[in-house]
This record gives structure tokens, C-alpha cells and sequence, in this order.
């Protein structure tokens, strides 16, 4: 049986094919589609969600306005709003290989000042899968119970 080799650029276009930040990591880690506002003086983000993120919190059901309610709370209904997008974007998938099987929201968006992001707005795989190492870990802990 051959393996399959997983793009991680191929799924982010699968996964939000509209909105420019999503991303995903080999390891499936993913982001939703939120963005936060970033500080005017550092360019760093903040806890404030965008006016897009707040409609889309709002069209579910949720009244959050910042990241640390999403995540502090795991709102119910932001994350059964991505489990369904995640499910969605599964039931298209070409093959087992394909689907999204863990993921998490993070407390802080990606950025150069986080080291996440390169200076042209690349990001930064391997930054991230150290940086975010102990969720990724927590993926396998759980799969394996």
C-alpha cells in the first residue's frame, strides 16, 4: 500500500478557500479563519477579534468578541461551527490521508513579532510545530487513549 504525502498548502486552500490566514501545519494543527486586530504602533496582535471574526462569531450564535473568550471558554458554538466546517471539508476529502483529525484554536494569531510568520508574511512550519509543540503533542496523547 502506498502512503500518501499531505501539502499542507493544498488542504489551507481546501479548508477556507476565501480567507487568506488560514493555516495548517503537517501535523494538522489548524487555524480557523479569525483574525484579530493588530496594535497600530508593533503591528502585533491583539486579543480583539476583526469585525469580520465578530459577524462570523455573531452568525453562529456566539457573542464573542475576543480571542481569549473563544479559547478560555471553548465556546460552544464557534468550535462546533469549525467541527462542521472541519466535517464538511472531511466528507470532500480524496482520501483517509486528507481529512483533519485534531485541531485547536489558538490563544494568539501568527505574526513576525511571534517568530511564526517570516518578514514576507511566509509562514514559518517548523517555528510553529516547536512553538505550538505541546498542543501538537496533546493531538497524539489523545488519539492514543
Amino acid at each position: 500500500r502506498w502512503g500518501h504525502s499531505l501539502v499542507p498548502l493544498d488542504l489551507e486552500l481546501t479548508v477556507t478557500p476565501h480567507h487568506d490566514t488560514s493555516s495548517v501545519t503537517s501535523s494538522a494543527l489548524t487555524r480557523s479563519a479569525f483574525q484579530c486586530v493588530l496594535d497600530p504602533d508593533t503591528s502585533d496582535p491583539t486579543d480583539h477579534l476583526a469585525e469580520q471574526a465578530v459577524e462570523f462569531c455573531q452568525r453562529v450564535g456566539s457573542t464573542a468578541t475576543t480571542v481569549s473568550e473563544i479559547v478560555g471558554t471553548k465556546d460552544e458554538a464557534v468550535y462546533r461551527a469549525i467541527e462542521e466546517g472541519i466535517q464538511r471539508v472531511n466528507r470532500n476529502a480524496m482520501a483517509q490521508p486528507y481529512h483533519i483529525q485534531k485541531w485547536a484554536v489558538l490563544e494568539r494569531d501568527f505574526s513576525v513579532s511571534g517568530g511564526e510568520l517570516g518578514p514576507t508574511m511566509k509562514l514559518k512550519r517548523f517555528t510553529v510545530l516547536e512553538k505550538y509543540k505541546a498542543i501538537i503533542d496533546s493531538f497524539s496523547r489523545e488519539h492514543s487513549k
